[in-house]
């Protein structure tokens, strides 16, 4: 994924084993792309090389923290994944809005890397939180989870889907009941990344857009997904491309970021209240932004190793 802006030249090299490989049991629980970013300054000398798995996922999180913040109501978070993405989404928000958090509900096929995951958070300084958070972790193998599950999302204000999931992790009834889509609830989608991955039913997004009474921010037809890049989103995202949704019906966050004084006002209830999807594939200036003041940080704290005349 190369990157170039007015002061940095770049690019994020990941990869993932193939299915077939022999991997070993500690690469198998980690399914998370690895690699490297590489940063070099306008005039291509190289300033900074970082880890890429911690950095894709601290990126992603901080891009679905854009729409989190201005939510009203945060109170109970269901979280899907137990890796670095669901870490970095619920360090995030502890950080952001930790006073206003009840609790957050982790769901993995694995309960012991959901139970790693918490035992990670009760080693943060949990002082910066302000919040007395209740944490509960789902194991899909005892008796009534799909029960529990659907009660769980019925009371989501927000859910935060952080796998690699080939297939939906839940039917969409348990997320778009015609009660569910008049209170509202705010979802990001960062895990699937090919066509042929998708860890929310395409029915969900469907669903969104054929409302012919809902919001759309920028004036069409029907709902709206919000989406980080919609050109790479039509390519890449497989519930929007399973449930063949077009172009029309996507907005970038940018778009969103940067709408008028008069568009914002009307678009403020919904992106506070209302029913809406972020799904995020990731793209590269993502990268090329963060990386850059991180290695800023990095220097600011004397953290890292340096090589002269590199």
């Amino acid at each position: 994924m190369p990157f170039t802006s007015a002061t940095t030249i770049g690019t994020k090299i990941i990869g993932l084993a193939p299915p077939s490989s022999k991997a070993t049991s500690s690469s198998v629980k980690n399914t998370a792309p690895k690699g490297v970013v590489t940063l070099l300054d306008a005039s291509g000398t190289a300033t900074g090389l970082l880890n890429a798995e911690e950095l894709t996922a601290f990126r992603t999180a901080l891009a679905s923290m854009i729409l989190f913040e201005r939510r009203r109501k945060i109170g109970n978070v269901v979280v899907f994944g137990a890796g670095k993405q669901a870490l970095w989404h619920i360090r995030l928000a502890l950080l952001l809005r930790g006073p206003e958090i009840e609790k957050f509900t982790v769901v993995n096929r694995s309960t012991g890397r959901s139970d790693e995951l918490l035992k990670t958070l009760e080693g943060d300084d949990q002082g910066k939180w302000g919040s007395k958070v209740e944490f509960e972790a789902l194991d899909p193998l005892l008796f009534g989870y799909w029960q529990r599950l659907e009660e769980r999302l019925a009371e989501a204000d927000v859910v935060f889907c952080c796998t690699p999931s080939p297939r939906p992790l839940f039917p969409a009834r348990y997320l778009v009941s015609e009660e569910k889509l008049k209170t509202g609830c705010y979802i990001t989608a960062i895990g699937s990344h090919t066509a042929t991955m998708a860890e929310l039913d395409p029915a969900i997004f469907t669903t969104v857009v054929n409302e012919t009474s809902a919001f759309h921010p920028t004036g069409g037809k029907g709902g709206a997904i919000i989406v980080d890049s919609r050109k790479s989103c039509l390519l890449e995202a497989g519930e929007i491309i399973q449930g063949k949704i077009g172009g029309e019906s996507l907005v970038d966050v940018g778009e969103i970021v940067a709408l008028g004084e008069e568009e914002k006002e009307k678009a403020r209830d919904w992106l506070e209240t209302g029913f809406v999807i972020y799904k995020c594939v990731g793209i590269a200036v993502m990268d090329a932004a963060v990386a850059s003041d991180l290695v800023d940080l990095a220097r600011s704290k004397g953290v890292g190793v340096s090589i002269p005349d590199f």
